[in-house]
């Protein structure tokens, strides 16, 4: 048996929960260096453009803005 075939069950599941999740943080990091408010609004115009507000990063945006918004005010 090959050992790049793609496997299943609850050891692949969680294999693929944690890289999912240590890609999502990357990502959170990435985006946080968009610290203004000019960033943010430029980030999410070309998303809107793009036609994907749904997107995991449109998401990740929106959270560290309200989260900013609470550190703030």
């Amino acid at each position: 048996m090959s050992r790049h075939l793609q496997t299943t069950g609850p050891r692949a599941l969680f294999t693929r929960a944690r890289a999912e999740r240590r890609a999502r943080r990357v990502l959170e990091q990435e985006l946080a260096d968009y610290t203004t408010t000019a960033d943010r609004d430029a980030l999410e115009v070309l998303i809107d453009e793009a036609g994907t507000t749904d997107d995991e990063v449109a998401r990740i945006l929106r959270g560290q803005a309200q989260a900013q918004l609470f550190r703030v005010g």
